[in-house]
């Protein structure tokens, strides 16, 4: 059955064509859930083509900039405990695989992430892929985009803490990861981290998180406010490890619960990075 809505090009011509005649500043897109399982692997390739398609087809009929500023939302939290791995591939997927923006191939685009904003759906309506918890996110898309399409510089800020190195020594096997800027860390809820000992483009080859580990969390440690260390012993005589941080569809169920903030309370990048562990 052919469902005439989902058909490739539908939403586009119906509900967005129309409007390329306008001026606009820029975009706002609130990623949707289906992604996840409908031509998930090509996605960091199809997403950063729309946001080109996009600004190629206004700025063409009207007055709006070759470059106009892009606004996303990161796929949403949904279903606790749920092992898939469609929805956190997709949010790596909608950087590039870079894990945050704007980044080289996504100039001017900004983002907010809502990994933090779970809502059980049995606490009242709408709940589950629907949180209430809109509010933080739109602060959040609002923060980036001051600092990306309008030139604020701080406290608006275009992401949170980021990995700015990541060095395993092979003789004690501690990771000790350096972040761009200071951020503050809470365990209460998971470690944040996960590891996997495949080759890393085999890590999500599978439709779940089977090949991803929790990191323990006596085995993560702040050292300072830009450093942090895993002990990653366990996984000695490894050839591949590749460490990731907030690999599930729904990593925490409290609200404003992941591990690491940076200090103005933006939550740090999702983000995966890869060591050759080659012996």
């Amino acid at each position: 059955m052919l469902h005439t809505q989902t058909c490739d090009s539908r939403l586009w011509n119906a509900m967005i064509n129309p409007l390329k005649r306008n001026a606009i500043k820029g975009f706002l897109w609130y990623q949707g859930e289906s992604n996840g399982g409908t031509h998930r692997d090509i996605y960091n390739c199809t997403f950063p083509a729309l946001i080109d398609s996009w600004r190629q087809e206004f700025s063409a009929h009207s007055a709006t900039a070759e470059d106009a500023p892009f606004g996303f939302v990161q796929l949403a939290q949904w279903r606790p405990d749920q092992l898939a791995n469609g929805i956190p591939v997709i949010r790596w997927h909608q950087t590039v695989d870079q894990g945050f923006v704007p980044n080289e191939q996504m100039s001017n685009v900004f983002m907010a992430s809502s990994l933090d904003t779970y809502d059980s759906k049995q606490e009242g309506y709408p709940g589950g892929i629907h949180s209430r918890y809109k509010q933080i996110v739109a602060e959040r898309l609002a923060v980036a985009g001051m600092n990306v399409a309008y030139g604020y510089t701080a406290p608006y800020i275009p992401a949170g803490p980021f990995p700015s190195s990541a060095v395993l020594d092979p003789q004690t096997m501690q990771l000790t990861i350096t972040y761009d800027s200071t951020f503050s860390y809470n365990n209460q809820e998971i470690s944040g981290f996960y590891v996997c000992t495949k080759q890393a483009d085999l890590c999500d080859a599978i439709g779940n998180v089977g090949f991803w580990a929790e990191i323990e969390k006596g085995r993560v440690s702040q050292v300072d406010d830009l450093t942090m260390t895993i002990d990653l012993e366990p996984y000695a005589g490894q050839a591949d490890l590749s460490v990731a941080y907030a690999w599930r569809e729904t990593p925490v169920q409290e609200y404003l619960g992941l591990p690491i903030y940076g200090n103005q309370g933006v939550q740090a990048a999702f983000s995966t990075m890869e060591e050759d562990h080659t012996q």
